[in-house]
């Protein structure tokens, strides 16, 4: 009896669709550490490092080449990081 995962590909397995979701996440952070080499800053966990919202305040202003205003650069409370990550909404 022949594997199923030998027969349905990557793209059907639970072993590719992982595979294929890391590959994304890779590929999405070195866009964005391109973008953001520009401000002196890298992400490497997509997950953590956009949480105060300045990486992501900073790679907008990148983008879209406008300035989003003032923001929290140093935030602290929870309260000003998620002023911080309404900013570029």
């Amino acid at each position: 009896m022949p594997d199923e995962n030998v027969t349905e590909g990557l793209s059907g397995s639970k072993d590719g669709e992982a595979a294929r979701q890391k590959m994304q996440i890779k590929s999405f952070t070195a866009w964005v550490n391109l973008h953001l080499k520009q401000a002196g800053m890298a992400v490497e966990n997509l997950k953590t490092d956009f949480g105060d919202g300045i990486k992501l305040l900073r790679l907008v202003e990148i983008i879209s080449e406008e300035e989003l205003g003032k923001y929290n650069q140093n935030p602290v409370s929870k309260f000003q990081k998620v002023e911080n990550l309404n900013i570029p909404l």
